[in-house]
């Protein structure tokens, strides 16, 4: 799809187009175990190990116990 960011032309009709591809494309499935693919791991002085990636496969909530 043609766009020129510094005109802004055809943004809004990028917009558009990736608002209908989003809305006909389908929930990912709740397999009801959270897997977490790993992007990234470090350790951070006085706070530990931080791991950071990509949840897929379920959901975690504020307060639940995760087994590493």
């Amino acid at each position: 799809m043609p766009t020129a960011a510094p005109t802004g032309a055809g943004i809004g009709e990028l917009k558009a187009a990736l608002l209908h591809v989003l809305r006909e494309t389908p929930a990912p499935r709740d397999a009801g175990k959270p897997r977490l693919a790993v992007d990234r791991a470090f350790t951070l002085k006085g706070h530990g190990s931080v791991v950071t990636g990509t949840l897929a496969g379920g959901r975690l909530t504020v307060g639940a116990e995760v087994l590493v």
